[in-house]
């Protein structure tokens, strides 16, 4: 579960707004379990959520701790 929930953050590591379907596409998961996964990173503030819950950014010091995560590894 770890490994997608780190997909799912990765693939919103460029800070703009990601619809749903767009999210799904890119971590090959369906949209009901991507749902889950981004209900779960907003309860504890690593992504925001539009009103609708269906689109999702990252939140700037989660982005930030990523990319720093990133450049670490390389």
């Amino acid at each position: 579960m770890a490994d997608l929930i780190d997909q799912v953050l990765i693939s919103l590591i460029d800070g703009e707004w990601h619809d749903l379907d767009d999210i799904s596409g890119r971590v090959r998961l369906t949209t009901s379990n991507v749902r889950k996964i981004l209900l779960f990173l907003s309860e504890f503030m690593f992504i925001e959520l539009d009103a609708e819950g269906r689109r999702a950014r990252i939140d700037p010091a989660t982005q930030k701790w990523l990319q720093r995560l990133q450049q670490v590894e390389t």
